[in-house]
């Protein structure tokens, strides 16, 4: 899903939830991160990478390599998916799962700092 996609699907949740997402270069089909949520907000704060441009990232000047790659993309670029579970544990195996699967940088795709959610 796009920004606006993205929006408009986490307007309809309920303020607690069990969310494993996907931040994704739309223009590679390529994921670059992982994480877990336990609101839609967390998600939502993510939607500030889209449009570099209009505030600040947040923590995400602590990942330097993330944040360089946000940097250099253009409006547009960032899609999100996310799945909804049951519990948190369920959540958070999801995105050990997809660490594994996409790999962290430099060998896979993902700016994730660990692999273990």
């Amino acid at each position: 899903m796009n920004a606006e996609q993205t929006r408009s699907k986490l307007a309809a949740l309920p303020l607690s939830i069990n969310a494993r997402y996907v931040l994704w270069n739309r223009l590679e089909t390529m994921p670059v991160y992982v994480g877990t949520a336990k609101a839609p907000s967390r998600i939502k704060s993510h939607l500030q990478k889209d449009d570099k441009r209009v505030g600040p990232l947040g923590k995400l000047i602590v990942n330097k390599p993330f944040y360089e790659y946000v940097m250099n993309q253009p409006i547009g670029w960032l899609g999100i998916s996310f799945d909804l579970f049951e519990d948190d544990d369920d959540a958070r195996q999801a995105e050990r799962d997809d660490i594994a699967r996409f790999g962290m940088r430099p060998n896979g795709t993902l700016f994730n700092r660990r692999a273990g959610g």
